[in-house]
């Protein structure tokens, strides 16, 4: 199974960083494919540009771990496209 995690990942070190960070771990142990989108970590044209593309992306599962008017877009864009998601509001 492929997943896009989006969200911080430690570090910095913070509850919804170092719960990604565990998170993607557990995946990668079980073999499933883990692509993350940090928003720390990115310029914000890039990190945007990752999200309107999200849609588009071959991936089972986005899970959604920031909370901004755009997880919502996305949210909204996953949706029509018929893409599985989870969101965690923060």
């Amino acid at each position: 199974m492929r997943r896009v995690l989006i969200g911080p990942i430690a570090p910095p070190f913070g509850g919804v960083s170092v719960y990604l960070a565990r998170h993607k771990a557990n995946l990668e142990k079980r073999l499933e494919q883990v692509d993350v989108l940090d928003p720390t970590k990115m310029g914000r044209l890039r990190y945007y540009a990752n999200l309107i593309a999200l849609p588009f992306r071959k991936c089972d599962v986005i899970s959604l771990h920031v909370g901004s008017f755009w997880v919502w877009l996305t949210v909204l864009l996953l949706g029509l496209a018929g893409k599985s998601g989870c969101t965690t509001l923060c």
